[in-house]
């Protein structure tokens, strides 16, 4: 049975600290800014942490809700935003990512034994990197931006529960062409 016969009683009770009309607000709410994250082709876990975001601007700002009764509308520009937002960093996470940034400079203390000998591991790898399979090239070029096994997952189409297993395939497999190399 419904404690609240409108939403504007539902917003009413919420601005008054009753605890369980937080409660019921959620638990009447929660699909709909689930869909929104999701609609954004957003993973399981992301999504979690937009309706988190949701959650919590929306106890930040419902003190300031003109029309009780238009809460849909006003919760949804909030995940929506949310869910934007969250892309956003995202994107601006993997942009400031450089792959030139891992190769590796050298020290201007180190010998230049030393450098020939970095030269000729780091060679040893890419050849090595090279030799395998396009998909694990794609696997563990997907790990190293940081991707998580959701994405990884979608991006090779597979499911989240055998890429650990494809990953550990794939290592095993670069490990044994650089001890055949040496």
């Amino acid at each position: 049975m419904e404690r609240y016969s409108t939403t504007a009683d539902l917003v009413t009770a919420c601005l008054n600290d009753d605890e369980q009309a937080w409660r019921d607000l959620v638990v009447r709410y929660a699909p709909l800014v689930w869909s929104i994250a999701r609609a954004h082709r957003l993973s399981a876990a992301d999504s979690e942490d937009v309706s988190q975001a949701t959650w919590m601007r929306l106890w930040q700002n419902l003190p300031g809700l003109r029309d009780p009764a238009r809460l849909t509308e006003w919760l949804s520009v909030i995940a929506k935003r949310e869910s934007l937002r969250y892309l956003d960093a995202a994107s601006r996470r993997a942009q400031a990512w450089n792959p030139e940034a891992l190769v590796r400079l050298p020290d201007q203390s180190e010998s230049v034994e030393g450098r020939v000998m970095s030269g000729q591991r780091d060679d040893q790898l890419a050849r090595a990197l090279l030799s395998l399979p396009p998909r694990c090239q794609h696997l563990l070029a997907l790990f190293v931006e940081n991707r998580t096994y959701d994405q990884v997952a979608a991006a090779l189409e597979v499911s989240a529960g055998s890429v650990g297993p494809l990953r550990n395939r794939c290592i095993a497999h670069l490990r044994a062409l650089l001890d055949d190399s040496d």
